[in-house]
C-alpha cells in the first residue's frame, strides 16, 4: 500500500508541475518521517488526554488530524 500511495503522490505532483528540485528537497525531508497508522495517531492523541479527536482529510499517505485539548 506505501509503494502505491507513494507513486500516486509523485504522479500527482508531476501533474501540479512541480520541479526536481523541489521535489527533491521534498523526498530528503521526508526521510525523516516516522509513519504511523491513522488509527495509531489518533489513538494516542487520545491516550494523551485529548477530546474530539478527529481525522477531516486522508487521502493516500496523507491525513489532517487534530483534537481539543
Amino acid at each position: 500500500m506505501d509503494a502505491a500511495n507513494r507513486g500516486a503522490w509523485m504522479a500527482g505532483v508531476h501533474d501540479l508541475g512541480v520541479g526536481e528540485v523541489e521535489l527533491a528537497q521534498a523526498r530528503e525531508r521526508m526521510k525523516a518521517d516516522r509513519p504511523a497508522t491513522l488509527q495509531d495517531q489518533l489513538g494516542w492523541l487520545r491516550d494523551a488526554g485529548f477530546s474530539d479527536v478527529a481525522c477531516p482529510y486522508e487521502a493516500g499517505m496523507f491525513a489532517v488530524f487534530g483534537a481539543v485539548a
